[in-house]
């Protein structure tokens, strides 16, 4: 061997099973002084290796496999747990879909009837009430549908704060809810009932306004009013009604008689619709306006009159609210600007005619527009107009009011604050709002002969208040010589009633007008309006 000699090593498998089948070979040249004498062979038999191998393999991809398979399966009961949860939060959710209101989160009608049906069934007193809010239609009208649910929200809560766990609340629609109280005196359910309406009463900061809404609240009490859940709402919803005709914001008992009025109510809304779609129901009268200090004729209020099927008159302290509730009192307000505007333009130009406003009329935004077309039509000047707003009005929206008064102001129509003095006066309104003149309630004047000493301070305050600020004063409802009397003592502008004049109906005013020419002056002259 001389050193060089290469070994070479082969690993093989055999082919066949009488072959070992896991070995190796080495074959080894044999050289003697150069010469290649042979050569060595070697096998070495690994099979004992390859088995040991293959078991530590097995067990290598066992572990692997079962890794694999903690991967896959830990996720996936992760998942189906999840997937559970998911499920289970979904069902509860569709259930309380099902159960609630979407919006306020209070229970549904058909919940709050299962609820209720129940605890009739069971032999306990129930009583139901129902809530209406107040003048809601008008801010959804004025601010939005959005502020408006917030709103909604926001009464749900204090309702719901109200009532306690101990009773059921529901939204029934709109701006409807009911609630409903079991075991509960006639007496305890009143006393719920006030505390509900001055609740609802207190202002409500909802995105970015304060809000003045309140509420009219109806009752009724299981087996004296009613047998079944039906029965109990139709007895609650008539009280409720009753509520709103004696003042609103008050909470009032069901009893018998209201049936009738329930059935008055119908009615009323059906001679609406009717006279809304003839429009020759409707008809306006004229209530002079005088000069307090010689009686000079100055102009006429126009009186809004509803003419039914039966030939009788309605008042607008009847119909207009429930025309405003209906939806009806904006297209009715239209069309009393442009009677009003163009009969005014057949008078004298020195005479006005003062047309009141309802709150729907802002609602659109249009209302300087609707005014300006009915004057262009018409015919009629700028100052040939005054319009009255009430203190609600005010007191519901003022931001949103405010602007749409300004622009009417500038363009030249006279503004008065109706009904001053009726609860909500607020020295804030006077300087922001451009008013032109405010006019006192008839219930100061109705006051003013008695000269309580409370009559004659609340008075004498209005119209030192008006002559300070630089703005006139009407007194309306002036019915005696008393009153007149008092009135001029306090040197109010103008006045206005049935002891100088009843409304007169259209066809009457040209006369009416013709025997007070001579007398007659222009308000301009009568009173510097600032």
């Amino acid at each position: 061997m001389n050193g060089d000699t290469d070994i070479v090593l082969m690993l093989e498998m055999a082919d066949t099973p009488q072959v070992v089948q896991h070995h190796s070979k080495a074959v080894v040249p044999i050289e003697l002084d150069g010469t290649l004498q042979g050569f060595l062979y070697l096998e070495i038999d690994h099979t004992a290796q390859f088995q040991q191998l293959e078991k530590s393999l097995d067990r290598m991809m066992y572990v692997l496999l079962t890794f694999a398979l903690a991967a896959l399966v830990l996720p996936s009961a992760v998942i189906i747990h999840t997937l559970k949860k998911e499920k289970d939060h979904v069902s509860s959710t569709l259930g309380h879909v099902r159960t609630h209101d979407a919006l306020t989160g209070l229970l549904n009608r058909e919940s709050f009837g299962t609820e209720v049906t129940m605890l009739i069934r069971s032999g306990a007193t129930v009583s139901v009430l129902f809530v209406d809010l107040d003048k809601f239609k008008n801010i959804n009208d004025l601010l939005g549908h959005e502020v408006g649910d917030d709103l909604l929200v926001a009464v749900s809560e204090r309702l719901s704060e109200i009532v306690g766990p101990g009773g059921f609340v529901c939204r029934y629609g709109g701006d409807e809810f009911l609630v409903a109280i079991r075991n509960f005196s006639e007496k305890r359910v009143q006393r719920l009932g006030d505390r509900i309406v001055d609740g609802l009463s207190r202002p409500f900061q909802v995105s970015g306004h304060d809000l003045n809404i309140g509420a009219c609240v109806g009752y009724a009490i299981s087996g004296r009013d009613g047998r079944s859940l039906e029965e109990l709402v139709r007895s609650a919803d008539m009280a409720m009604y009753v509520a709103k005709n004696r003042g609103r914001r008050l909470a009032v008992g069901f009893c018998p008689s209201m049936r009738e009025t329930r059935r008055e109510r119908l009615k009323l809304e059906e001679e609406l619709r009717y006279a809304l779609a003839r429009k020759d129901r409707f008809e306006l009268h004229y209530q002079p306006i005088y000069q307090t200090v010689d009686r000079l004729l100055v102009g006429f209020e126009a009186l809004l009159r509803l003419r039914s099927r039966n030939g009788r008159f309605l008042s607008p302290d009847v119909f207009v609210p429930i025309a405003e509730e209906m939806g009806m009192m904006e297209e009715i307000g239209e069309w009393v600007l442009q009677e009003a505007c163009s009969e005014a333009a057949n008078w004298p130009p020195h005479l006005i005619v003062s047309v009141n406003l309802s709150t729907v009329q802002f609602a659109s935004g249009r209302l300087q527009a609707i005014v300006a077309e009915a004057l262009e039509r018409a015919g009629l000047t700028t100052e040939g107009l005054q319009l009255e707003v009430t203190e609600s009005v005010l007191v519901d929206t003022p931001e949103s009011v405010l602007a749409q008064l300004r622009d009417l102001h500038n363009a030249g129509v006279r503004l008065s604050l109706d009904d001053f003095g009726t609860g909500f006066s607020s020295l804030n309104y006077l300087w922001r709002f451009p008013f032109d003149n405010l006019k006192i309630d008839r219930s100061f004047v109705s006051e003013a002969e008695q000269k309580t000493r409370k009559s004659q301070a609340i008075l004498n305050s209005i119209v030192s208040l008006s002559v300070t600020l630089g703005i006139t004063t009407t007194a309306e409802g002036v019915e005696t010589d008393e009153q007149i009397a008092v009135i001029e003592e306090l040197n109010c502008d103008f006045v206005q009633g049935f002891l100088l004049s009843h409304p007169l109906a259209r066809d009457d005013v040209q006369a009416f007008i013709a025997e007070h020419a001579e007398a007659s002056l222009p308000l301009a002259a009568s009173k510097t309006v600032a």
